[in-house]
């Protein structure tokens, strides 16, 4: 295993481990915990460091999860705070494109959810869906479909 591909699973494990957690509280609280998405900032600020990214990826791979923290306050909350700062600290060791992926798929993914949620009557219009949970999906998506193409 090369240096690049133990750079890439520890990157992928702490990530997925840490998101799961917080999916797992996004999903039975509807709020997640300042701690750990600041221990998630912090591995992938260490994460970055290790793996000499240019300052010009950085920003333009925090470029979405901004934009989200944007939203977030824009939308007096609709979207958590916690979701903007997940996809700005995946911005620190993925590229905006790549942040973007994870982002739209998760998007779509939710929405698919709340259509079928609402036409099952489990949900209205008014519902708020924990989004955490989807971008972990989106990630394992995009991982997954981009092992299977190679």
């Amino acid at each position: 295993m090369s240096e690049s591909d133990l750079t890439e699973f520890v990157t992928l494990a702490l990530n997925g481990g840490v998101l799961g957690f917080l999916s797992f509280q996004d999903i039975k609280k509807k709020s997640v915990s300042l701690i750990p998405v600041l221990v998630l900032v912090l591995i992938n600020l260490g994460l970055c460091v290790y793996m000499h990214r240019s300052p010009v990826a950085v920003l333009t791979g925090i470029l979405p999860g901004v934009f989200a923290l944007a939203v977030s306050f824009g939308s007096k909350g609709k979207m958590g705070i916690g979701d903007g700062l997940v996809l700005t600290s995946m911005g620190l060791v993925a590229d905006w494109d790549r942040v973007m992926a994870i982002w739209l798929v998760a998007l779509v993914l939710s929405a698919v959810t709340g259509i079928v949620l609402m036409l099952v009557k489990r949900a209205t219009i008014k519902t708020a869906l924990p989004f955490l949970p989807f971008l972990l999906a989106g990630g394992a998506i995009l991982e997954v479909a981009e092992r299977v193409s190679v």
